[in-house]
C-alpha cells in the first residue's frame, strides 16, 4: 500500500490529466497521501475515486471495506427496490447468493433505472464472497473498472452524485480507522 503519492506516482498511473494538471493539484507539495487526495478541492471527485482504485492505493481491508459499503447502498437504492432486481437483491444482502451468475441475470432483467447495482455487482459478486481480502482485490479492482466504463455512458449529474458519495464513504472510513492498522 501506498502511504504516499508524488507527482510521479501519479504520472506513472497514466491519468487522463496532463503532468502540469497534477502539479497545480499537489500545489507545491512534494508528496500526498490518499486522506490528501481525497480532500483536494482542486480535483473532481471521478479523479479521486480513480485515484483510490490504483493498484496499492488502499490497502485490502480497506478496498474490500470501500467496496462492500458502496455496493450495499448502491444494490439497496437502485435493485432492492425494483421488482425485476428484488429477490436478487435481498439474496445479495442477506448474503445467500452473492454469485456473479445470479448478478449477471439479475442485470439481465433490470430496467435501465436498476441496472445499476446489478451491473456493479456482476463483477464484485465473487470478489465479495471470498475470504481474504487479498484474494478479492484484483476481481474487486475489475469491478470498478467494469462498472466505471458502463457508468460512462450514464447521465452525467446522477454520477457526479454518485462518485461525490463513494468519496464521502471511503473519507469516513479512512477516518474511522485505527491508526498504524493495516487498514489504511
Amino acid at each position: 500500500m501506498k502511504l504516499f503519492w508524488t507527482v510521479a506516482d501519479v504520472v506513472a498511473e497514466h491519468p487522463c490529466l496532463d503532468k502540469a494538471t497534477i502539479c497545480g493539484h499537489f500545489a507545491g507539495r512534494s508528496s500526498l497521501t490518499m486522506e490528501d487526495i481525497l480532500a483536494l478541492p482542486t480535483l473532481n471527485d471521478e479523479y479521486k475515486v480513480w485515484m483510490a482504485c490504483r493498484r496499492g492505493a488502499l490497502s485490502d481491508s480497506m478496498y474490500a471495506a470501500w467496496q462492500a459499503a458502496v455496493l450495499t447502498r448502491v444494490i439497496t437504492t437502485y435493485a432492492l427496490p425494483h421488482p425485476s432486481t428484488h429477490a436478487w437483491a435481498v439474496q445479495w444482502l442477506d448474503g445467500t447468493d452473492r454469485t456473479a451468475a445470479s448478478a449477471a441475470e439479475a442485470a439481465g432483467a433490470a430496467g435501465a433505472a436498476c441496472a445499476a447495482g446489478a451491473a456493479w455487482a456482476t463483477g464484485a459478486a465473487e470478489a465479495a464472497g471470498v475470504a481474504r481480502a487479498a484474494e478479492a482485490a484484483g476481481p474487486a479492482r475489475a469491478a470498478w473498472a467494469a462498472w466505471a466504463a458502463w457508468a460512462t455512458g450514464a447521465a452525467g449529474a446522477a454520477w457526479a452524485t454518485e462518485y461525490t458519495q463513494q468519496v464521502s464513504t471511503l473519507t469516513e472510513l479512512l477516518r474511522a480507522a485505527p491508526s498504524g492498522c493495516d487498514n489504511v
